[in-house]
Protein backbone atom coordinates (compact mmCIF):
# COMPACT_ATOMS: atom_id res chain seq x y z
CA UNK A 1 0.00 0.00 0.00
CA UNK A 2 2.85 2.38 -0.76
CA UNK A 3 2.45 5.55 -2.77
CA UNK A 4 4.34 5.89 -6.03
CA UNK A 5 6.71 8.39 -4.43
CA UNK A 6 7.41 5.97 -1.57
CA UNK A 7 8.21 3.21 -4.07
CA UNK A 8 10.56 5.49 -6.03
CA UNK A 9 12.37 6.43 -2.81
CA UNK A 10 12.69 2.79 -1.71
CA UNK A 11 14.06 1.77 -5.11
CA UNK A 12 16.57 4.63 -5.12
CA UNK A 13 17.84 3.52 -1.71
CA UNK A 14 18.67 0.20 -3.33
CA UNK A 15 20.50 1.86 -6.20
CA UNK A 16 17.63 1.31 -8.63
CA UNK A 17 15.97 3.86 -10.90
CA UNK A 18 12.51 4.48 -12.37
CA UNK A 19 13.14 2.04 -15.22
CA UNK A 20 13.92 -0.67 -12.68
CA UNK A 21 10.75 0.20 -10.78
CA UNK A 22 8.62 -0.22 -13.90
CA UNK A 23 10.33 -3.45 -14.92
CA UNK A 24 10.10 -5.04 -11.49
CA UNK A 25 6.56 -3.84 -10.83
CA UNK A 26 5.30 -4.89 -14.25
CA UNK A 27 3.05 -7.67 -12.99
CA UNK A 28 1.47 -5.48 -10.34
CA UNK A 29 -0.88 -2.56 -10.47
CA UNK A 30 -0.41 0.52 -8.36
CA UNK A 31 -3.15 2.59 -6.82
CA UNK A 32 -6.88 2.47 -6.42
CA UNK A 33 -9.89 2.76 -8.68
CA UNK A 34 -13.29 4.31 -8.10
CA UNK A 35 -16.18 1.87 -8.20
CA UNK A 36 -17.71 3.72 -11.11
CA UNK A 37 -14.76 2.52 -13.23
CA UNK A 38 -15.69 -1.16 -12.99
CA UNK A 39 -19.19 -1.29 -11.48
CA UNK A 40 -20.77 -2.40 -14.77
CA UNK A 41 -18.80 -5.66 -14.52
CA UNK A 42 -20.42 -6.34 -11.15
CA UNK A 43 -24.04 -5.70 -12.02
CA UNK A 44 -24.64 -5.39 -15.77
CA UNK A 45 -21.69 -6.64 -17.83
CA UNK A 46 -23.56 -7.55 -21.01
CA UNK A 47 -26.52 -5.21 -20.59
CA UNK A 48 -28.65 -8.03 -19.20
CA UNK A 49 -28.40 -7.24 -15.48
CA UNK A 50 -25.85 -10.02 -14.91
CA UNK A 51 -22.28 -9.77 -13.60
CA UNK A 52 -19.11 -10.64 -15.45
CA UNK A 53 -18.95 -14.35 -14.68
CA UNK A 54 -15.22 -14.47 -15.44
CA UNK A 55 -14.48 -12.60 -12.18
CA UNK A 56 -12.99 -14.70 -9.40
CA UNK A 57 -15.88 -15.43 -6.98
CA UNK A 58 -14.19 -14.28 -3.73
CA UNK A 59 -12.88 -11.16 -5.50
CA UNK A 60 -16.34 -10.47 -6.93
CA UNK A 61 -17.89 -10.75 -3.45
CA UNK A 62 -15.34 -8.32 -1.99
CA UNK A 63 -15.92 -5.84 -4.82
CA UNK A 64 -19.69 -5.96 -4.21
CA UNK A 65 -19.26 -5.17 -0.51
CA UNK A 66 -17.30 -2.02 -1.37
CA UNK A 67 -19.30 -1.07 -4.46
CA UNK A 68 -23.04 -1.51 -3.93
CA UNK A 69 -25.36 -1.48 -6.93
CA UNK A 70 -27.01 1.71 -5.72
CA UNK A 71 -24.54 4.44 -4.74
CA UNK A 72 -20.90 4.18 -3.76
CA UNK A 73 -19.60 5.29 -7.15
CA UNK A 74 -16.76 7.26 -5.55
CA UNK A 75 -15.72 4.47 -3.18
CA UNK A 76 -12.13 3.37 -3.77
CA UNK A 77 -10.89 -0.18 -4.20
CA UNK A 78 -7.24 -1.29 -4.52
CA UNK A 79 -6.22 -2.26 -8.03
CA UNK A 80 -3.93 -4.99 -6.72
CA UNK A 81 -6.11 -6.77 -4.16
Amino acid sequence: NSTLQTLITKFKRQGLDDVDLVALSGSHTIGQSRCTSFKQRLYNQSGNGQPDFTLDKPYYSELKTRCPNSGGDNNLFPLDF
